[in-house]
């Protein structure tokens, strides 16, 4: 047989065998990856990994983190235009969930007396995914919505609507005066069961302003 037709033969097998290993990889991965539901971080992360796998038709909780953004949903495209799915939803196994963010979060600024142990107050917030959290100086939001503010535990608490204040005694039997001012959203203020509450409707990123007196 003429050596160049042999080589071309031999150039063919081995391309031929390069494709059938490919093809067997791609095939490998994607039967490994039909078998697991599949989580991206899309710009959060969890610890030193931006990815996992799950055997569970449950779509998780979402435990990435993203800075102060807020999660909003799982869904099938990292640019939130393929099917949404929220935690507790079913899910085949095979799908891969990207995680989709908000840019907003409400900032509490000069909140010195609200945090302190000492004289019993301790910021706490509830929307519609928390039930009673204790509350950071920046906690994300979603592009809208009601979030609700409660001011520690107070033994004796009263609202001032003229002076925009909360004032009583703590469960630590201390008195104080919290003087509030609320920024980006609309703000209902009360007292709850003991609890200075502040009750705001929001788009965007809200400020709440707690000025000591």
């Amino acid at each position: 047989m003429n050596n160049k037709i042999i080589l071309v033969v031999a150039v063919v097998a081995i391309a031929a065998v390069a494709v059938a290993a490919l093809a067997l990889t791609q095939n490998t991965s994607n039967n490994a990856d039909k078998e697991y539901v599949t989580y991206y971080g899309n710009g959060g992360s969890l610890g030193e990994t931006d990815s996992f796998k799950s055997l569970e038709t449950t779509a998780k909780e979402c435990d990435f983190k993203n800075g102060s953004k807020a999660f909003l949903s799982w869904n099938t495209k990292s640019d939130g235009t393929g099917k949404k799915y929220m935690a507790g939803d079913y899910v085949a196994l095979g799908t891969k969930l990207y995680a989709q963010w908000s840019q907003n979060s409400l900032t509490v600024e000069n909140p010195s007396f609200i945090l302190s142990p000492l004289m019993g107050l301790k910021l706490y917030y509830t929307d519609d995914s928390h039930t009673m959290e204790a509350a950071d100086l920046v906690i994300p939001l979603k592009s809208s919505g009601t979030i609700k503010l409660f001011l520690g535990k107070w033994g004796e608490v009263e609202w001032d609507a003229e002076k925009s204040m909360f004032s009583g005694k703590t469960t630590t039997g201390m008195n104080t005066t919290q003087k509030v001012s609320v920024t980006g959203g609309s703000a209902t203020f009360s007292v709850e069961d003991g609890y200075g509450v502040i009750a705001i409707s929001y788009t965007g990123s809200v400020t709440v302003d707690f000025s000591n007196l």
